[in-house]
């Protein structure tokens, strides 16, 4: 088995070190606890502190494959995750925060699949300044909705929407058409 190196993995994947060294952590954790595929990409996600996006997926699978882990998909029959990849409390949907969280947020996805949108089917011809701003300000509440989702607990869903705001604001139309 060949060594792991934290720096020339992220170096490789373009991924950056600290995600790596945090992926690697969680699917070691993970490993101990003998954590099935729901609780292992819970757990996952929670260290990382948002979903996985692009080579972040790669990085996972290489980790896997390097400790020699292959857990079965799904939640049932696996243990309750404790430590690192320990379950949060669950989010209240009915707290005024979450409620208010989920229209920010759902209006920042529409102004962003609306942009994205036009930039399929009307490569030639679009406005890109005024999608760029739009995309900044969709940014901007995507910010907002992940401060109210931190209110609430909801850690990595808040997480998730910060790494989307920071796609959106470098206009990365290809990432943030994959990366929901």
């Amino acid at each position: 088995m060949s060594r792991w190196n934290h720096k020339d993995v992220a170096r490789r994947h373009n991924v950056a070190e600290d995600v790596v060294r945090r992926i690697y952590a969680a699917v070691q954790a993970a490993k101990k606890q003998g954590l099935h595929g729901g609780h292992y990409v819970d757990c996952v996600e929670r260290n990382v502190g948002r979903k996985l996006v692009g080579a972040e997926y790669t990085v996972s699978s290489l980790a896997k494959e390097h400790l020699g882990y292959e857990p079965t998909g799904g939640y049932q029959g696996s243990s309750e995750p404790m430590g690192i990849c320990k379950v949060g409390p669950k989010l209240n949907y009915d707290d005024p925060k979450a409620r208010s969280a989920s229209e920010v947020r759902g209006d920042a996805e529409s102004v962003i699949k609306s942009v994205l949108s036009r930039f399929r089917f009307m490569s030639a011809g679009r406005d890109e300044a005024k999608d760029r701003d739009l995309l900044r300000h969709a940014a901007d509440e995507l910010d907002v909705a992940a401060d109210l989702y931190e209110d609430v607990g909801a850690k990595v869903r808040a997480g998730t929407l910060r790494e989307r705001a920071a796609i959106a604001r470098r206009g990365d139309y290809e990432l943030l058409k994959w990366y929901d």
